[in-house]
């Protein structure tokens, strides 16, 4: 809920100019929440200021779906997580305990500011067998000058 969350704030960050941004936030955690179809209080919500690149490797969340907007910056990359090539050649690489890769460039997708993607995660897999975790990372031209807004809310089991 909204007023929960001007509660954490210290009264020196509560300004005016922030309420559509923390309105925007309170309202995709509550998607999520109903996407989840479970209480708000099982959805992380976290705000990062970034500038440096988190999670340079391709990886997979070991959650079971997480909500990323990116309110300023470049936006997190990702592979169709349908693309079996991609899948097949990963999987062979953890076999022997390599770090995941895309080896067609062509094939990274880039969620734009501003746009809200929800990706599966592990967790998920375990629970509904027909879905695919979703292999993502963090965009690399992220820097002191470059730097990225992301807010994600993820699913807690």
């Amino acid at each position: 809920n909204e007023s929960r969350f001007w509660e954490l704030l210290p009264e020196t960050h509560r300004l005016p100019a922030m309420t559509p941004l923390v309105q925007d936030m309170v309202t995709l955690a509550k998607v999520m929440a109903l996407i989840a179809q479970s209480s708000s209080d099982r959805v992380n919500c976290r705000l990062h200021l970034m500038d440096s690149v988190r999670c340079p490797k391709w990886h997979e969340d070991d959650v079971e779906c997480r909500l990323f907007k990116t309110y300023y910056g470049h936006g997190t990359q990702f592979v169709d997580p349908d693309d079996n090539i991609i899948r097949f050649e990963n999987y062979v690489r953890s076999l022997f305990q390599h770090d995941r890769i895309v080896s067609d460039s062509l094939k990274v997708r880039q969620i734009l500011g501003h746009d809200v993607v929800v990706m599966s995660g592990k967790k998920r897999v375990k629970r509904v067998p027909y879905s695919i975790p979703v292999l993502h990372r963090s965009p690399l031209e992220v820097n002191k000058s470059r730097r990225r807004l992301l807010y994600t809310v993820t699913l807690n089991n």
